[in-house]
């Protein structure tokens, strides 16, 4: 009788097995872990060989180079964000790669202190600010794109008063557009803007100040 009843209970638990699958968690994980892939190896490679070549390159060009560079991409960056209310891995991936290889060369020591150091700080605090609203309103309100933005910016211009000068254009003008189009009745308060359209642009003109002055 209890061999009977175990064979039942085998093929109740089999067709359990079979109408509803098992979803753990762990078991998720392991069928979903991504591999490392020919493709992955040369994206790695190619970042490498692109820092590494913006580094030499910044041994001999001057920032004004740079700075041309810079705003071309941001340029592509906020018509993006505009247009289609994303900012492209394509683009601010490479372009914060030439970033991070120039650092070494276009900031000063600041006494002890190694003017790369300047640099990454400054990227990490601009992050650091905006990453704030992506876990108060989520990632569908405030996008994961405007950290990586801004942290390009804070590379481009390290912890400067340059650079809290740009997120204060970027931020004040979006703000400013916003009011405008909440008062007019164009706007709503939960209306999305293509911040990194606003962020690019304030980035833009700070560049710009350095470049004629």
């Amino acid at each position: 009788m209890t061999s009977a009843c175990t064979a039942c209970a085998a093929i109740v638990a089999q067709q359990w097995r079979k109408d509803y699958p098992l979803t753990d968690p762990e078991q998720n994980v392991a069928l979903e872990k991504p591999t490392f892939t020919r493709e992955s190896a040369l994206k790695l490679v190619s970042g490498g060989v692109l820092t590494v070549a913006s580094y030499l390159a910044a041994d001999f060009l001057p920032p004004f180079v740079f700075y041309l560079a810079y705003i071309i991409v941001l340029t592509a960056v906020a018509y993006s964000d505009l247009r289609e209310r994303r900012i492209p891995n394509r683009i601010i991936y490479p372009a914060t790669l030439v970033a991070l290889g120039a650092m070494f060369h276009h900031f000063p020591d600041w006494g002890r202190f190694p003017g790369w150091g300047i640099a990454l700080l400054g990227g990490v605090a601009a992050a650091l600010v905006f990453i704030v609203p992506v876990f108060i309103y989520g990632p569908d309100r405030a996008g994961i794109g405007d950290v990586k933005l801004a942290f390009f910016i804070g590379l481009i211009f390290g912890l400067s008063m340059p650079l809290l000068w740009a997120l204060l254009i970027g931020t004040g003008s979006a703000a400013l557009v916003g009011l405008v189009g909440i008062l007019l009745r164009k706007m709503g308060r939960k209306s999305l803007l293509p911040f990194g359209s606003f962020l690019a642009l304030g980035a833009i003109a700070r560049l710009i100040a350095q470049m004629v002055r």
